[in-house]
């Protein structure tokens, strides 16, 4: 901390040159890449490190290995030390902005005033192209943290006509801070609202065919459509695995009928690239 704050005295004025730099930037470019996540780089160079002499012995307590230092020796040791990062997780910024879905419109505006941000509410129904991110695979975290379950998730962004009701948010995408707004939105980010676990409930199968009617169905499916039909034998040929799970075969059919829900695993948040004309009409 004190480290910490002794930078801020030398360096503070030229800290909040760069973020008004960037904040102009923000207003003006309309496609701006930001960096989401970094990793470190290969690089590395070899630093004096002031340490203790220590041995690691087996615990009869724990039953493991563990380090007892020697305070009355220092050491100082040679060690790598990497201080090259690189991007790991890039992604550009929507032209226009985002649109929130009104169910969870009072969610994601208490986030957004939070930090500061503007957004415009949508009075009346539209239907709207907009790209729509599909989540392909869905891990959910095995424990809590912070008191929420997070989830992994992997996917892509789709173009596709949604249906939006009053209530729902527009935020654009030319404001200050449109980096944070980049990391509370995208839904790979890791510090992103679906990442810490405020959709999980949009990756919930809610409605379940009971298998004894998805084997009718699967029968029903198979003599209408031969495409269908080549397509699952190919699969059973190709995946021994699948071939060998009576569920994920019944799954095959059942995401396939109409009655699945075609919005399970679809995030809420949206990107749009033209600013809607209700976004631009007076308060």
């Amino acid at each position: 901390v004190l480290a910490f704050l002794e930078s801020t005295a030398a360096d503070g004025r030229a800290w909040m040159e760069a973020a008004r730099r960037i904040d102009a930037q923000d207003l003006s470019d309309d496609s701006a890449e930001v960096v989401l996540t970094w990793k470190r780089g290969k690089a590395s160079r070899r630093i004096d490190f002031r340490g203790y002499a220590y041995t690691r012995e087996k615990s009869d307590v724990s039953g493991q290995h563990w380090v007892r230092y020697d305070e009355s020796k220092p050491q100082l040791w040679r060690v790598p030390y990497f201080d090259e990062v690189i991007p790991g997780l890039t992604v550009r910024a929507p032209r226009a902005g985002y649109i929130v879905p009104a169910a969870h419109a009072a969610l994601v505006s208490e986030k957004l005033r939070t930090h500061g941000f503007r957004f415009r509410i949508l009075r009346s129904a539209e239907a709207r192209e907009v790209e729509v991110f599909r989540a392909a695979e869905v891990k959910l975290a095995p424990t809590s943290f912070e008191g929420r379950q997070g989830a992994t998730l992997s996917g892509a962004w789709s173009r596709e006509r949604v249906d939006l009701a009053p209530g729902s948010l527009f935020i654009s995408a030319a404001q200050p801070g449109r980096a944070l707004l980049l990391h509370l939105l995208e839904p790979l980010g890791p510090d992103s609202l679906a990442s810490w676990g405020f959709f999980n409930a949009a990756f919930e199968q809610k409605e379940v065919m009971e298998d004894s009617l998805v084997e009718a169905a699967a029968r029903e499916m198979l003599a209408a459509d031969a495409g269908l039909k080549q397509a699952f034998e190919a699969r059973l040929k190709s995946d021994p695995s699948f071939a060998q799970s009576p569920p994920a075969r019944l799954r095959f059919f059942a995401t396939r009928h109409p009655s699945w829900d075609r919005r399970m695993n679809v995030v809420p948040v949206y990107r749009v690239d033209d600013v809607p004309p209700w976004a631009n009409a007076p308060r």
